[in-house]
């Protein structure tokens, strides 16, 4: 609902190529690399790096509560590659292989006793530069864009499609008709 989304609208024809028929398959996991453990759900403060270095990026750090991340082939991941800029402008937002070397997806326990979180290790991994989605410092307004679509808002799912146009009054007079069970 959101990475195949994301390629289709922003992605290069070679991404599209890439990824697209995987995803649809259903063949193809992916996970979301954004919550870390020193800024939570703050991702402006996103501290793991991602250095240039010939035809790849370089990344250090790592990810917390990345659902499905030991199960998954790619992550979406939003990394500082310029750690000067001002917090919104020094990120780039990244397409993943998770089985790069230096990638290490640790299984993190739920009190149930499930494990479908992991935190994610990048320990100088390396991956193709091709994986960069726009440019460097396009971080921000791309995961922006990518939660517009995990959240469901250009879908619809998240409040699902409307078949005809709701005013404020529509909206008012349900709530209205609303009973709570006591």
């Amino acid at each position: 609902n959101w990475a195949g989304p994301l390629i289709l609208a922003i992605g290069t024809e070679d991404a599209k190529r890439k990824y697209i028929k995987g995803i649809l398959s259903a063949e193809d996991i992916w996970c979301q690399g954004f919550s870390e453990p020193d800024a939570g759900s703050d991702l402006a403060n996103s501290q793991v790096a991602a250095r240039r270095d010939g035809s790849d990026y370089v990344i250090n750090g790592s990810k917390i509560w990345t659902s499905l991340g030991a199960y998954a082939k790619y992550m979406i991941l939003l990394a500082r590659t310029n750690p000067q800029a001002p917090r919104y402008d020094g990120l780039s937002f990244f397409l993943v292989p998770m089985k790069s070397a230096g990638i290490e997806p640790r299984p993190i326990k739920k009190l149930t006793g499930e494990y479908g979180f992991t935190q994610t290790f990048f320990t100088d991994a390396r991956i193709p530069a091709e994986g960069l989605m726009g440019r460097e410092g396009e971080g921000w307004k791309i995961a922006m864009l990518t939660l517009t679509f995990e959240r469901g808002v250009t879908g619809g799912q998240a409040g699902g499609i409307s078949p005809v146009p709701l005013n404020v009054g529509d909206v008012v007079a349900v709530a209205g008709q609303a009973r709570r069970d006591r």
